[in-house]
C-alpha cells in the first residue's frame, strides 16, 4: 500500500504542475511541437472557468477543465478517441478512474479524501468488477470491504497486527458472524466470534481455546444477558459452527493491468 500511495501522491503532484501549465488561457489554437496542439474551448454556458484540450494529430488526447467552484477534472484518451482516465479534484478530494478498452466501465480508482473529523488526508482504492460499475474490493487504510457481482457486501476485514477482525455476511448482506484473531509467536489464535444463530439468536462468544464465555445481544448490539465458566467448555443450546471457527478465505481480487 505504501508503494500505491507514493506512486499517486507522484502522479498527484504531475497533475497539479500540468493543471498550473492550463491556468493561463492560450491562444484559441496554439502549436505544441510539430504534431500536437492547445485548443481553447471553454464554455462559460457550462460554468466553465476554463477548458483547455491537447490535440494530436487532429485528435483530442486529453481535457482539462476547471469549474468556476474550482472543481477540476482531466480526461485523457486513447488513440481511438476511448476514454483512458480521468482524474477530479473537488471539494479537496483526489481521484484517478482508470477504464477498460471501451471507455464505460472502470477497471479501478484511487482516490485521496479529506476527512473533515480528524482533518487528515486518506488513501482509499477501488476495484471494480467486469461491469464496470460494481465495487468488487474498497481498500482504505487498514479496512478492506468485498463485494459480490451484485454489490452485496460479502467480507470485510479490518484492523492491524497483532489484532485482526474478520466479517463474513449473508446474502441479503447482513451480518452472518465477525471472528477475531490475535497474533501470537505461534501464530494467530481465535479471541471472538459475534454470530447470529440458525434460530436468529445473536451473541458474542469469548474462546480460550474453547469458549468460556458468551454473551447475547438485544438488536442495537447491547448485552442483554451472558454466561461464562473458569473451567472447561461452556455448554452452549446452539453448537457455534467449526467453520466460524476457522480462518476465512477471502476472495482473491487481482490488481488490473491498465488497458
Amino acid at each position: 500500500m505504501r508503494t500505491v500511495q507514493f506512486l499517486f501522491v507522484a502522479f498527484v503532484f504531475s497533475f497539479f504542475i500540468s493543471n498550473a501549465c492550463f491556468a493561463q488561457k492560450p491562444a484559441p489554437l496554439q502549436q505544441i511541437g510539430p504534431v500536437g496542439k492547445i485548443q481553447d474551448v471553454t464554455d462559460p454556458s457550462k460554468n466553465e472557468e476554463s477548458h483547455i484540450n491537447v490535440v494530436v494529430n487532429g485528435k483530442v488526447m486529453q481535457e482539462n477543465i476547471t469549474y468556476k467552484d474550482q472543481h477540476m477534472k482531466a480526461i485523457d484518451y486513447r488513440e481511438d478517441g476511448t476514454v483512458y482516465a480521468i482524474t477530479e479534484l473537488m471539494d479537496g478530494n483526489l481521484s484517478l478512474t482508470n477504464y477498460r478498452k471501451d471507455g464505460k466501465g472502470k477497471t479501478k480508482c484511487m482516490q485521496i479524501l479529506f476527512n473533515k473529523t480528524t482533518g487528515k488526508r486518506e488513501m482509499a482504492h477501488t476495484i471494480y468488477h467486469e461491469d464496470g460499475e460494481t465495487p468488487a474490493l474498497i481498500q482504505e487504510e487498514s479496512v478492506a470491504s468485498y463485494f459480490n457481482s451484485k454489490g452485496k457486501l460479502t467480507f470485510k476485514k479490518s484492523g492491524e497486527d497483532p489484532s485482526t477482525e474478520v466479517t463474513v455476511y449473508d446474502d441479503s448482506g447482513n451480518l452472518a458472524y465477525k471472528q477475531t484473531w490475535l497474533e501470537a509467536i505461534d501464530g494467530p489464535y481465535l479471541t471472538t466470534v459475534e454470530e447470529v444463530t440458525a434460530k436468529g439468536v445473536r451473541r458474542r462468544l469469548y474462546f480460550r481455546g474453547t469458549v468460556k464465555k458468551v454473551e447475547y445481544l438485544k438488536a442495537d448490539g447491547s448485552v442483554e444477558r451472558s454466561e461464562e465458566v473458569q473451567k472447561g467448555t461452556l455448554e452452549l443450546e446452539e453448537p457455534v459452527a467449526p467453520e466460524r471457527q476457522k480462518p476465512v478465505t477471502l476472495p482473491t481480487i487481482k490488481e488490473p493491468a491498465n488497458e
